[in-house]
């Protein structure tokens, strides 16, 4: 039997297009309101494990969705940490550190975040988690998590070079699913729960 993967990205948080990975921050009101769309959907599926960031906004999002089952809390699942440019917008880093944003498009696995994490350790992270998916005995699994994170666990499962993962536009609130076979995975839906 195929296994159903729901990747659910926390609510939004406000930010406003800043880079938020370690910072701590809650959802916002219009956040809450996104995710009681999303629940609805959700709660009518049978998902019977759930996998969630312990990060406050992930938490939140979980408790939102008001599902009757546990929660594994899984450090793998932390967006990755952007260091110095915590809190920063695209603009502004581009100002203050413009080879290190060159190098970071360039998509070595050698780059790190300036006092952050490097890229192949997030990297590492990501795969670490795909296997724990696999291993799991559960048809229909929830990840509440980043946008960072769900990229590239939509890359890893279709087979794509990570380099590929902004390809996938992943909206706050809402979740994506894809049907896992041994062979690898399809994509089956984008953005459920999106309204523009």
């Amino acid at each position: 039997m195929p296994k159903t993967l729901y990747l659910m990205r926390h609510g939004d948080t406000g930010a406003g297009g800043r880079f938020i990975g370690s910072t701590d921050l809650p959802v916002s009101q219009s956040g809450f309101a996104r995710i009681d769309t999303t629940a609805e959907m959700l709660r009518e599926t049978g998902i019977s494990k759930v996998l969630c960031s312990p990060m406050l906004r992930c938490r939140q999002t979980f408790e939102r969705i008001g599902l009757a089952c546990a929660v594994d809390f899984q450090e793998n699942l932390r967006e990755v940490h952007f260091g110095l440019w915590e809190n920063k917008t695209f603009s502004e880093i581009n100002k203050e550190w413009p080879s290190e944003v060159d190098s970071w498009a360039s998509w070595s696995e050698e780059f790190r975040f300036p006092g952050g994490e490097k890229t192949a350790d997030f990297l590492s992270r990501i795969q670490s988690i795909k296997r724990y998916i696999d291993d799991l005995d559960q048809e229909k699994v929830l990840i509440v998590s980043h946008g960072g994170v769900i990229r590239q666990l939509i890359c890893l499962y279709l087979g794509l070079s990570p380099v590929n993962y902004l390809l996938f536009d992943i909206k706050a609130g809402c979740y994506s699913t894809l049907t896992l076979f041994s062979e690898g995975g399809i994509l089956t839906t984008l953005n459920s729960g999106y309204s523009a």
